[in-house]
């Protein structure tokens, strides 16, 4: 993301001049009840999970990103055959969430 906008502010900021100053928080929203008993990242992984991922407000990539930091591409290969939908912005997920029987979304 950081990259992205060094590239849109042009010459006004050096690739080496930004500094992480945080860790982005993840969150996973649920059916109510938890019909699928998603308590960790990894339940996320199991064949049948239906994902939403947002890739809007900075969230691009989030999902692949929290995958990645297990260590094994496998992981992020099966969190990816499970994503049966992607929303542009919070208005399309919430949308989407509303209208499909999606397990989670993030």
């Amino acid at each position: 993301m950081i990259s992205d906008f060094v590239d849109a502010t042009g010459e006004q900021l050096s690739p080496s001049a930004p500094e992480p100053l945080y860790l982005r928080p993840m969150a996973m929203l649920v059916r109510p009840g938890n019909p699928t008993r998603i308590r960790r990242f990894t339940d996320l992984l199991k064949p049948g999970v239906k994902i939403l991922v947002v890739n809007g407000a900075g969230q691009n990539g989030v999902w692949e990103d929290v995958a990645g930091r297990l260590g094994d591409i496998r992981q992020v290969k099966a969190l990816r055959s499970n994503i049966v939908a992607y929303a542009k912005n919070s208005a399309e997920a919430k949308k989407t969430w509303t209208n499909q029987s999606l397990h989670t979304g993030f």
